[in-house]
């Protein structure tokens, strides 16, 4: 899930945001007659990408592809599939120089900035990608994830609420403003609040995956926006109970009750993402350990971007561990885990 940060875009960000921006024409339209894709774009739609960027490139040096603004993006995206950024740069870039009226060129574009951590530059592309098309949703997308990792999380909400404004229907924007839910919750945390006296965020958080699920029925992203409700419905059941009958912090468990046991946990990959800028600190997260003995959900509460959240939460569901048990009978129960970073 999602949490505010320091504003660098994370690989999780990048996984999910994919599936949205990379946006591809499927023919040309020439003189009002439909032209056959060229072979390149065959091949990207089918998953071969790297029959694609050969296609592709070849192309863009014939006299007549090389003016081809949907040659360049496709190969651009083609790059982004085989999460090389870097290389995606240059043809998107040639993309939106030769078609720069195209708002979904210029959206991806700034996906490729964020990849290569060039966020002026990407900030700069994505405004000029809403100011050529008011509805494009990716680009609120994009740029209200970016505010919120920088913390301008109201900003962010005006970007999620014009996403669902444009497509009432649309499960990401429905995520992105619960993200923001728990961005203002985090907030509250690092200034010395605690989960319990500020989990009405989390129930905002539910209220609106609730009507996203209503809202949302048969769409790609359902299933998605399904597991993020069922996640954030288990944190507040848990950190809204009565704790009132709560054993002091520390004193040993009551009668029946035999407390989890951890038996591995993996440690967190640092990233080149993360050398690259020599990003260090302390990931902190809560973890749902199911009765099933299984990590059942994850909820991020302080995170660091550059793909080391991404790796903190994979490393939360491969724990191992015997669940708590009450009179015998396993049951649920949530932890906090950190997970500490250091340039090396």
């Amino acid at each position: 899930m999602p949490i505010a940060g320091n504003g660098a875009i994370d690989m999780e960000f990048a996984g999910w945001l994919k599936s949205l921006v990379l946006i591809l024409l499927p023919s040309l339209i020439l003189n009002g007659q439909q032209e056959s894709k060229h072979p390149g774009i065959v091949y990207f739609e089918k998953g071969n990408y790297d029959a694609a960027i050969r296609s592709l490139e070849a192309a863009g040096k014939t006299k007549e592809r090389r003016s081809d603004p949907v040659i360049w993006n496709a190969l651009g995206l083609a790059y982004l599939k085989q999460n090389d950024a870097k290389k995606a740069r240059k043809p998107l870039e040639t993309a939106v120089k030769l078609s720069p009226s195209n708002s979904d060129y210029r959206t991806n574009l700034a996906y490729a900035y964020f990849l290569n951590l060039q966020y002026s530059k990407a900030s700069a592309e994505t405004e000029k990608a809403i100011a050529l098309d008011p509805a494009n949703v990716a680009a609120y997308r994009l740029r209200g994830t970016s505010r919120m990792w920088n913390l301008d999380l109201a900003a962010a909400e005006q970007d999620a609420d014009t996403m669902l404004r444009i497509d009432p229907k649309f499960p990401p924007g429905y995520i992105l403003k619960a993200d923001i839910m728990i961005a203002r919750l985090s907030k509250q945390l690092t200034e010395g609040r605690t989960i319990y006296e500020e989990v009405g965020f989390l129930k905002q958080a539910l209220e609106v995956l609730t009507d996203g699920v209503k809202n949302c029925k048969g769409s790609a992203d359902t299933i998605r926006l399904e597991n993020e409700r069922e996640a954030m419905s288990a944190f507040y059941t848990h950190f809204s109970r009565d704790r009132s009958n709560d054993p002091p912090p520390g004193s040993p468990p009551p009668p029946g009750v035999t407390p989890y046991k951890i038996i591995s946990k993996p440690k967190a990959q640092y990233t080149n993402e993360a050398r690259a800028v020599s990003q260090r600190g302390t990931i902190k997260l809560h973890a749902l350990l199911g009765a099933s003995g299984n990590v059942e959900h994850v909820l991020l509460v302080k995170r660091l971007g550059y793909g080391l959240d991404e790796q903190a939460v994979r490393a939360a569901r491969q724990i191992k561990f015997e669940p708590k048990r009450i009179n015998g009978k396993p049951v649920s129960t949530v932890v906090t885990i950190e997970y500490g970073f250091d340039v090396f």
